[in-house]
């Protein structure tokens, strides 16, 4: 799970510490936590919707129950349904295939996404 031992990592990095990698993965755990993203699997999927959009694609509720390397289908089916309760995912019905839902970020996630990219940008101008 991504948000174990989170507190003992953040008590021993320090903002002069060496290791960026390190001190990004708190900051993210951290950001991810106030999202109520619980773990790798949540993020992964929030990811790759995220992903999917940004390279103007669309990605169908199937798209999602396929994704075998994250979780098995009636895992990811909850995973979904708790991004959607979590209101950082949404559903709409494909304008082309009514019988196709297709899975859409929301204004919050998309809130968290810019939180994650600040973090980057801040690593970038300390070099």
């Amino acid at each position: 799970m991504v948000f174990a031992g989170h507190s003992q990592y953040h008590l021993h990095m320090q903002k002069n510490d060496q290791s960026e990698y390190l001190w990004l993965f708190v900051e993210v755990v951290a950001i991810n936590k106030r999202y109520g993203l619980t773990s790798y699997n949540e993020v992964s999927v929030l990811n790759a919707v995220h992903s999917a959009v940004l390279d103007n694609n669309r990605l169908r509720v199937l798209d999602i129950l396929l994704m075998e390397d994250i979780a098995s289908q009636p895992t990811l089916h909850a995973i979904l349904k708790k991004l959607i309760t979590k209101n950082l995912l949404l559903t709409k019905v494909d304008s082309e295939d009514g019988r196709v839902k297709i899975v859409l970020p929301t204004k919050l996630a998309l809130k968290r996404l810019k939180e994650c990219e600040a973090l980057l940008q801040k690593i970038q101008k300390k070099r």
